[in-house]
């Protein structure tokens, strides 16, 4: 008999299992939540071991993952291509022939509290960095890909130290736009660090997402001169 949820909660997350990496059509027989961690772009075009009227939980565990709404078996999203976000999730259900996918809300936006140095991989995209060291660390960007975002904020105020975030290798290829709070706005371009200064305060905020080739970046700082920007 074929599995049936009209709804999908934590609790019932009793069979889930991993994708195998790469896979375009992912094979769901024998659990009702499947998670993908790839590690190359991959494009969704199906999902293998259905039966009519078996429903399932695709979870996204990765940066990498798009599923094909325009040409494969995989409806939904007004039939429009979709490069997913590490942590979102869709609601499929087979009808012997495609599988109808809803946007389901699984959970937070993942969140972790750093306080040493961090090298930051493409599998954590999505992930808000708490910086709690008041000596400060250094954080290492992966190298780009498209849809790959992060957030950094300063958990505890910097004393004797800074928290830089920097790009794999120091390539100079970070977009950056720095506001602090008395109004000054500093823009620049082909960077490779972003540094919050020794006395920079908590709620210092860095947003950073790639095209694929660079990283653009949105800086606030509590005071004056609290976040700047530079080449190594």
């Amino acid at each position: 008999m074929p599995r049936m949820h009209s709804t999908w909660n934590k609790a019932d997350n009793t069979s889930g299992a991993t994708a195998v990496d790469e896979d375009a059509t992912p094979d769901i027989e024998n659990t009702d939540v499947l998670t993908t961690a790839n590690t190359m772009a991959t494009i969704i075009t199906g999902m293998d071991g259905g039966t009519a009227g078996e429903s399932i939980l695709l979870v996204i565990g990765d940066a990498l993952t798009t599923i094909d709404f325009s040409a494969s078996t995989m409806k939904g999203n007004n039939g429009i291509d979709k490069l997913m976000r590490n942590g979102e999730a869709l609601f499929c259900t087979f009808d012997g022939t495609n599988w109808f996918c809803t946007f389901v809300f699984l959970e937070a936006k993942p969140s972790e509290s750093v306080v040493a140095t961090n090298v930051i991989t493409a599998l954590e995209s999505g992930t808000t960095f708490y910086l709690n060291a008041a000596g400060g660390f250094i954080s290492t960007l992966p190298a780009p890909a498209l849809g790959l975002n992060y957030t950094f904020i300063v958990g505890t105020a910097l004393s004797g130290g800074t928290c830089t975030v920097v790009t794999d290798s120091s390539a100079n290829i970070m977009n950056v736009m720095l506001l602090d709070v008395v109004g000054e706005l500093v823009y620049a371009t082909a960077q490779d660090v972003v540094t919050f200064t020794d006395g920079a305060v908590v709620g210092g905020r860095l947003e950073v997402e790639s095209d694929g080739t660079s990283w653009f970046c949105k800086a606030y700082g509590g005071v004056d001169a609290d976040i700047t920007t530079g080449q190594t």
